[in-house]
């Protein structure tokens, strides 16, 4: 859940703004997005990774679903193979 929670304290407010939250759980996030990332930071996170455990089935869901967009993982392009000239062969 804490790991949940960091990815909500890494969206931007107006993202954020547009995910169905509890509201303390909301202030908890916009409060972590504005402290530094030391023990205080971490410490908030653990708070948030609480407050998300107690939430219903359904609200969790919600978050998940409003969160796959940004976690979604891309591909990286694949670099085109060099073109040496010749072939593979050692001789010469």
């Amino acid at each position: 859940m804490q790991a949940l929670g960091a990815q909500l304290v890494a969206l931007p407010r107006a993202h954020l703004a547009q995910i169905a939250l509890p509201d303390a759980l909301r202030e908890a996030v916009v409060t972590a997005q504005g402290l530094r990332p030391h023990g205080a930071r971490r410490r908030h996170l653990q708070y948030i990774g609480t407050l998300m455990r107690q939430l219903d089935a359904a609200e969790l869901c919600r978050v998940h679903a409003a969160l796959a967009p940004t976690r979604a993982v891309r591909p990286r392009p694949q670099p085109e193979p060099e073109d040496l000239g010749g072939p593979l062969t050692g001789e010469g």
